[in-house]
């Protein structure tokens, strides 16, 4: 079950497409996940398993991603995507899990404080207060690109899914969390429009939509 409070985010710049050899161009589709579908769920568990740096970012192994995908609970309480290859053999390329919220807390004591942006699981910390003016967004608990699929485009495939679901269901305020040495993802949101909102935590990042 993710904590939801401030996590790290697998993050590798990429541009729109990747030549494969001088003729072919890999093809894909971001699809929400099917938790019904047994091998969308193996394979990224496979993912994970094959891939030491979504390990480190998404702080997943390969039997707690499976425990998390087969979750009745999170079925309601986070999205996930997938992009998948449609060259009719399905490959899961990259998935993203993110949930959407209406209020974020503080949790802690006053000394340190974390900011708990999911309040489903509110009951596991000690809430002190809402934050201030943080209301109805969406925010990125995990984003991944198996290390075979890099550098094709697939990140921003997917941050534009997310961004426009958000804008469908009427929430105009993106987070995700990022570590501050993290300089070459921070570059990469702040291209996609993302920016760091202090007032929040130096390893958040907000984009507002008009």
């Amino acid at each position: 079950m993710k904590k939801s409070i401030i996590l790290n985010l697998l993050f590798l710049l990429s541009v729109p497409q990747f030549m494969l050899s001088s003729e072919t161009v890999l093809q894909y589709e971001i699809v929400p996940f099917d938790y019904a579908a047994d091998d969308m769920r193996q394979q990224i568990c496979d993912m994970v398993a094959d891939d030491a740096d979504i390990q480190q970012m998404t702080h997943e192994t390969k039997e707690s991603m499976r425990k998390m995908l087969s979750s009745p609970d999170v079925k309601h309480q986070l999205q996930c995507i997938v992009c998948r290859t449609t060259d009719g053999m399905g490959i899961i390329c990259g998935f993203m899990i993110y949930f959407i919220s209406h209020r974020a807390y503080f949790v802690g004591n006053p000394d340190m404080q974390s900011i708990l942006f999911n309040p489903t699981y509110a009951d596991e910390f000690e809430i002190l207060t809402p934050v201030p003016d943080l209301v109805d967004f969406g925010f990125i608990d995990d984003i991944a690109v198996h290390k075979d699929y890099r550098g094709q485009g697939i990140a921003q495939a997917m941050l534009h899914y997310f961004e426009q679901d958000c804008r469908d269901r009427g929430i105009l305020t993106l987070l995700l969390g990022v570590e501050a040495e993290n300089y070459k993802a921070r570059r990469a949101y702040s291209k996609f429009g993302f920016k760091v909102h202090p007032v929040y935590s130096t390893q958040i990042m907000v984009k507002k939509l008009n």
